[in-house]
This record gives structure tokens, sequence and C-alpha cells, in this order.
């Protein structure tokens, strides 16, 4: 009975929240979540949430910057079992330039994640590298798996890098998509 009565609360007390923290101690990577992360250029910040999924524990944190030089990023972090990052740039000139840059913030964000999670190489090296061997332009929207050697990662790590053009009639003619998923199976 005794045995019982402490597994009940050591059910109870793992699913609880630690509010004084911030931690949810049922959530595997809620203590390791930077709240805000780093962007590398200045800007203003357009809008920011922090909610949670109630059914699934699932913690989401958006925010939307405006740099100063017209571009947008839009950064989203989803944890509990998995940690989830999402990062949109969106170019207000499509140049070779402009996605240089873009990939340079994104790389910075990256690598303000604390996750055991880092690129070997500047992002920029290596999507350069990757268009390069499948014959990819800025002429067209393309999307891919990073390979899983160009990061160092001590849990599951799936990353992919997209390119989408956007209709003419878009204040943003182009965005950057960047996605990291670690844990899970």
């Amino acid at each position: 009975m005794l045995k019982a009565l402490f597994a009940v609360c050591v059910l109870v007390l793992s699913s609880a929240t630690r509010s004084d923290e911030g931690i949810d101690i049922g959530c595997l990577y809620s203590g390791q979540v930077t709240q805000d992360l780093e962007v590398p250029v200045s800007a203003g910040v357009v809008s920011e949430s922090r909610e949670r999924d109630e059914s699934s524990g699932e913690h989401l944190k958006s925010q939307e910057l405006r740099l100063d030089n017209g571009d947008f990023v839009y950064i989203e972090q989803k944890y509990c079992s998995m940690y989830n990052l999402t990062v949109v740039y969106r170019l207000t000139e499509l140049n070779e330039s402009s996605f240089s840059r873009g990939l340079d913030v994104i790389h910075r964000i990256i690598e303000s994640v604390d996750q055991g999670y880092h690129l070997k190489s500047p992002l920029k090296d290596i999507v350069n590298m990757t268009m390069n061997q499948r014959g990819l332009t800025l002429n067209e929207s393309f999307e891919y798996g990073l390979p899983l050697q160009a990061a160092r990662s001590s849990d599951n790590v799936e990353h992919t890098i997209s390119f989408v053009r956007l209709a003419e009639s878009n204040d943003f003619p182009a965005e950057i998509q960047f996605y990291l998923g670690i844990g899970g199976l």
C-alpha cells in the first residue's frame, strides 16, 4: 500500500509544472529552451507569444521580427518530448547577397539554441555546397534535408532547408525556411 501511494505521488509530481523556474518536469526539453533566441541584427518585435497545448503538453514560443533592412523573421520553438525550431526569413530583395545574408541570420539564431546541436560549418556554406551539387538556383523553389554529418548532436536530428519563391504581388519575393527537430525516435 505504501509503495502504491509513493508511485502515485511520483506520478503527480512528475506531471506538475514548477512555475517558480518555468520548468515543466513532464517535458524533457522545457528546461533547456532559451526563451528568447538571439537575433544577430537590429530588429523590432512585431509580435510574440507563449502558449501551451493542453492536450499534448507541448509548449510553443513564437516571435515575429522586422529587421532594420525590411526583411522579416519568424521564429517558432515547440518543445516537450522533442524540440522543434522553425525559422522563416522573408527577403525584401531576391538576389544572392540577400539570400546569403538570410542564411547568416538563420545560422546565428541556430547558434543560440541550447540543445546540444551545432552546425560544423556556417549554414550558407552547407547550403551553397548542396545547391551546387544538385544544380539548384534561386530561380526555382527547393527543399531538402541537410546532411546528417553537417551537425554535431547527442540526439536524433532532422534538419531541412527550403527556399520558396512567393507570389509577385507579395511584399516579399521569397523566403528561406529552416526546420530543426531534436529528439523523438
